[in-house]
């Protein structure tokens, strides 16, 4: 299980954090369960790389998301943590 990586907000939303690529990280399971509802530095973790909006080169090219999942879309289910994305 250590190997699947999730989506985690650096700042909870709970806590107004916001809705954008640059709250959000990938981080495996444990280590976003031990995070919670904290911020990093409540939970006594640092982030290993500051968050950063994706390269739009892979994660938009219709070759990727033909393969990933059958859309040339951004898949409903990440626009909960995603929001609006400003064009």
């Amino acid at each position: 299980m250590k190997h699947r990586l999730t989506l985690d907000h650096v700042i909870p939303k709970s806590k107004m954090g916001p809705k954008s690529w640059n709250n959000l990280v990938t981080c495996c399971v444990p280590c976003n369960q031990k995070k919670g509802n904290k911020t990093p530095s409540e939970a006594s973790m640092e982030l290993f790389s500051l968050p950063r909006e994706p390269s739009w080169n892979l994660w938009s090219s219709s070759e990727w998301m033909m393969r990933k999942h059958g859309t040339k879309e951004i898949p409903t289910n990440w626009k909960k943590f995603l929001g609006e994305r400003d064009e």
